[in-house]
């Protein structure tokens, strides 16, 4: 199970992306969600970085995956 303060962290992040996205400064997603402009930075930065690493652990999976699929191919053609 997810410890209360991840869920929170997570949910944090996305009402602040949602906000950003919505072209809202860091300023006015702070007055909003009640917190102050550099935790806002510093959450949104993270959230981005993490982001990032998924997509990168995505395309990694599916050239794995594109790869065992040739290696099957190949070895299927050879019998």
């Amino acid at each position: 199970a997810q410890s209360h303060k991840f869920r929170d962290s997570n949910h944090l992040e996305r009402q602040i992306l949602q906000l950003k996205a919505k072209g809202l400064s860091n300023y006015r997603i702070a007055r909003e969600l009640k917190t102050d402009p550099s935790s806002v930075h510093r959450a949104r930065k993270a959230t981005l970085r993490q982001l990032a690493q998924a997509k990168t652990d995505l395309s990694f999976a599916e050239s794995l995956k594109r790869e065992k699929k040739r290696q099957y191919q190949h070895k299927n053609i050879e019998y």
